[in-house]
């Protein structure tokens, strides 16, 4: 397309009648301009009428054209169409001659954004680096559309210029992270993208610009009782979208048409801006980068959407990512604006919303319930900026025709809101479901969502962590130039297996997490005592009197091989037949009977039982052969119940005050069969565990596989929900603790019985590795803590205990091989324990806090995942 010689048609010589139609034209122009803008002087418009004559407009017809149309089509001269012209073209004369595009029929003129002229009325310039050749023709030629493509804000902040000017008109602001689709175009050398505005600051997408044509429009505004409808002047401009016969805004709503249908809206072109790419030349570097380049620091990742690269080298501890965020949710308290929508019929209906959840592969069905933070995004979404409202629909979230349990939810809540929640009328249901799924999935510790830490992808083994306190990622390990940042989407729940992480995933953030971790052919979590082991490694004491026979098979017609007195103790081998063990005596091996009920007559009494390895006490009860106290599996917590608990409360059976759930949980554990209960010798530090492969434990050490994951899948659910988040005793609710603490929370005695019954029951049926076990040592070190911190008196006892499961706990994780140091979970507890018995004159707990001290002093903190969390037991202390 030729350019048009603007210069050529200044200098054309006009006739008489041309002129006179000028005249009647700058009359009805100075006129409007008055009318428009009537705190003008008489210099002012003077001024305004010069800058518009530069661009050839010099009648009401043409202003009218070239405020509100995508293309003039205007006739200026007999020989010129302007819809012949580009439309840069246009905007770059305008913008030359001072005229600054407005929002209505008045505009604003003013000096920033362009060169202006000479006092001889020549250029004093082309400030898009052009110039004029020997003809005045302007050589510049804008570039032509391309293809649009992906780029991302690599820069701190980047302006969003009306023009493609370094001095154009800033009509927006993007920060670093920003995913925007554009054209690429070059001027003079320079490389910039053109973005549609809408797009790119607008709001959701239905949102236009509509600007009034005709008089009698008015809006009804929304949170005004009575009614309020607000006169609307012609020329202004409203932003919302048309749905029936109303344009909708955030302010009310306006009637479409008047009675004879005419139309009060216009619904105003779509308008651009222009984005410089390179900053070189100014020394800032790169702005913008493709999403297609290999080594950028934001890249597109098959199947996996967005995701971020380091791009330089990263030693353990740096400073990675650093962001200010560009939106916080509205917190319990900023919705008591809104309380008053909050009847007694939206909460039943807000409380009725659900949906059924299955993780993908397996038949268990839960259901999804509408959470009140589910509430709170779409309050603080609908009361946010539209340039909020469209960053926050820019984050990942699941599509809408996904038929995750989240999807469904979000709809009812959106549906529910917009009907309710006056804020929420004007946005759509769609728009409103998006942007809660959005908020829910990109949500960050303080209610925050940033824009480049949103792209960062999850990983169960991670290589950075997010301090909250500080905003900004640190390195978890040395990262390489080009690695991908990882990070953990999880906090505590990082110490879960991996059936239960990826079930939390799948149902909080609607993925299946498929990491390095996850995908592993062991879950180091699940690990099992091996029983087969264990019963090789067993010792045994002959209890009957005088004693019992060694038989060359496991039959009372076997061969005798030596009487064995009351009192030897027997090393068994392993191999057992019934109540039949099958020991080695010295030089000779048979078999001895341990029950002797199996008699004839029976005798109602035990002849052997096993040894305690570590005091070679007997440790089973001597008429049934039941693990006493004393037994490895159960000695910690049967220790720990007399502690903390009543001695009344350990020996009851059943509580007055139990509820139906945990009479479940009691039922539960009653009905597990005995034979599960792993021999004395499970509980050693050298005895071998299985290895959890996914669908069956397998022992390296003896090949032993057991496919039964029926017992432990119980437990471990049990295990979850009692120690994961303990339950507290609504009574009492919290009391305040000290300054800069988090409140102590009251636990009932009864829920403390019984948890300590199922860590018996986890330990003695899985073994001292298994994750729910050390879960249980949490537990039971919180409430030590407590019990120390705020008890009367001294408890030597309680000290040892503490420390004890202290020190389980840190070579626990140290054998998981996680990307956190051990300190991330138990260093502020390491710390208080130090802090509680230091002064502690017994040398066992000096001897056992030296060990703690060189592991807390040699560790590598980066943050705190699992906080100490204060736990008082109802009535074991008093605050009088």
């Amino acid at each position: 397309m030729e350019t048009f010689d603007w210069d050529a048609l200044d200098g054309q010589e006009r006739t008489q009648a041309e002129d006179d139609e000028l005249a009647q034209g700058e009359a009805q122009l100075r006129a409007l301009l008055l009318r428009a803008r009537p705190k003008w002087s008489s210099r002012e418009l003077e001024a305004a009428l010069r800058k518009l004559q530069m661009v050839s407009v010099a009648s009401v017809a043409q202003l009218a054209e070239v405020l509100l149309l995508p293309k003039v089509a205007v006739s200026v001269s007999p020989k010129l169409e302007l819809d012949e012209l580009e439309e840069e073209v246009l905007n770059v004369k305008l913008q030359e001659a001072g005229v600054v595009q407005p929002r209505g029929f008045g505009f604003a003129a003013a000096r920033a954004g362009h060169q202006g002229r000479g006092c001889n009325g020549r250029p004093r310039g082309d400030r898009h680096g052009g110039d004029r050749d020997g003809d005045g023709r302007c050589r510049r030629r804008l570039s032509r559309s391309l293809e649009a493509i992906d780029f991302v804000v690599v820069f701190e902040r980047v302006a969003l210029r009306a023009s493609m000017a370094l001095d154009g008109e800033v009509v927006g602001v993007l920060t670093r992270g920003r995913v925007l689709r554009g054209v690429p175009q070059q001027d003079a050398g320079r490389p910039w993208v053109k973005v549609k505005l809408q797009e790119v600051n607008g709001g959701p997408v239905a949102v236009r610009e509509w600007q009034v044509v005709a008089p009698g429009a008015g809006l009804e505004l929304a949170d005004t009782k009575p009614k309020r409808v607000k006169e609307l002047s012609l020329g202004s401009v409203l932003h919302g979208h048309m749905e029936q016969h109303w344009l909708k805004t955030r302010q009310g709503k306006a009637k479409r048409h008047d009675s004879s249908g005419r139309e009060f809206f216009r619904c105003l072109p779509e308008r651009f801006g222009w984005i410089l790419v390179n900053g070189e030349h100014l020394g800032l570097g790169a702005l913008l980068q493709p999403l297609s380049v290999d080594d950028g620091f934001l890249r597109r990742l098959p199947d996996r959407g967005l995701g971020l690269f380091a791009t330089q080298e990263y030693e353990e501890g740096d400073c990675v990512l650093e962001e200010r965020p560009f939106f916080r949710r509205h917190g319990v308290a900023q919705l008591k604006g809104h309380q008053k929508f909050f009847t007694k019929s939206f909460r039943a209906k807000f409380e009725q919303i659900k949906a059924p959840f299955t993780m993908p592969g397996d038949e268990a069905q839960s259901h999804v319930y509408a959470s009140p933070a589910m509430l709170r995004s779409a309050v603080s979404f609908c009361s946010a900026s539209l340039m909020t409202q469209q960053m926050i629909l820019e984050l990942h979230h699941p599509p809408l025709s996904s038929s995750h349990p989240l999807v469904s939810v979000a709809l009812a809540v959106a549906k529910l809101c917009r009907s309710a929640v006056p804020c929420c009328h004007e946005v759509s249901e769609e728009v409103l479901q998006r942007a809660i799924l959005a908020i829910e999935m990109n949500i960050f510790v303080g209610e925050c969502c940033f824009l480049t830490f949103c792209r960062m992808n999850h990983s169960c083994f991670p290589n950075v962590v997010y301090i909250s306190e500080k905003r900004q990622f640190r390195a978890l390990r040395k990262i390489q130039k080009g690695e991908e940042l990882l990070h953990s989407y999880l906090g505590r729940e990082l110490l879960l297996p991996t059936e239960l992480r990826r079930r939390l995933l799948w149902r909080s953030k609607a993925f299946e997490c498929d990491c390095t971790r996850c995908t592993a052919e062991e879950d180091p979590m699940r690990r099992v005592a091996c029983r087969s082991c264990a019963h090789a490694k067993e010792h045994y004491e002959v209890i009957f009197h005088p004693g019992v026979w060694l038989r060359s098979e496991p039959s009372l017609q076997g061969k005798q091989l030596a009487f064995l007195n009351e009192g030897q103790r027997l090393k068994a081998t392993g191999e057992r037949s019934g109540s039949w063990i099958h020991v080695k005596v010295e030089r000779q091996v048979g078999w001895v009977l341990t029950n002797g009920r199996s008699l004839s007559p029976p005798l109602q009494k035990m002849l052997c039982l096993p040894l305690d390895a570590e005091s070679w006490r007997v440790v089973a009860d001597p008429y049934d052969g039941l693990p006493l106290p004393e037994w490895p599996g159960w000695r910690l917590w049967h220790e720990a119940a007399l502690l903390f608990l009543p001695v009344d409360d350990v020996q009851t059976p059943v509580a007055e005050d139990e509820t139906q759930e945990e009479a479940f949980s009691r039922e539960i554990l009653e009905q597990l069969p005995a034979d599960l209960d792993l021999p004395c010798a499970a509980f050693t530090q050298d005895s071998p565990c299985c290895r959890f492969l996914g669908d069956r434990w397998s022992c390296p050490s003896c090949g032993e596989e057991v496919a039964d994951l029926t017992s432990e899948r119980l437990l471990g659910r049990l295990a979850e929900r009692t120690f994961f988040t303990p339950k507290m005793t609504p009574a009492l609710g919290s009391v305040s603790a000290k300054a800069g603490t988090s409140a102590l929370k009251m636990v009932k005695r009864l829920f403390v019985r019984q948890a300590f019954e199922l860590s018996a029951s986890c330990s003695q049926r899985l073994g001292p590795r298994h994750w729910s076990v050390q879960w249980a040592r949490l537990f039971l070190v919180d409430l030590a803590i407590s019990r120390l911190n705020y008890g009367v008196g001294r408890f030597p006892a309680l000290g040892i205990l503490l420390l004890d499961a202290l020190q389980e706990l840190w070579s626990w994780l140290t054998t998981l091989d996680l990307s956190h140091d051990p300190s991330c979970f138990l260093l502020t507890r390491t710390l208080e324990a130090q802090h509680l018995l230091g002064n502690d004159p017994d040398p066992l707990v000096q001897q056992k806090l030296r060990t703690l001290q060189t592991w807390s002093e040699s560790c590598r903190k980066q943050v705190d995942i699992l906080p100490l969390r204060p736990l008082i037991i109802d009535g074991s202390i008093s605050f009088q």
